[in-house]
């Protein structure tokens, strides 16, 4: 992810940089057990409709699940 002029978002050095985007909050897994989650990307070229098969430079990407704080 960068900004409009290229400076990539996020911490990190060089092209290697980590991003924290919230997806969904207060979601409850009625049991214990393996849950699958599927990340698809869906990028696009500014002005185009048709989307990217696939994002240069992205290598790897991460998904952390934690635990919510009850207040």
């Amino acid at each position: 992810m960068a900004e409009p002029n290229g400076e990539w978002l996020g911490k990190g050095f060089s092209s290697l940089k980590e991003s924290k985007l919230w997806y969904k909050e207060n979601v409850v897994f009625p049991r214990n057990g393996e849950y699958k989650i599927t990340v698809e990307q869906a990028m696009r070229k500014v002005g185009s409709v048709e989307g990217i098969q696939e994002l240069d430079g992205i290598t790897d990407i991460g998904i952390k699940i934690e635990k919510a704080n009850k207040e």
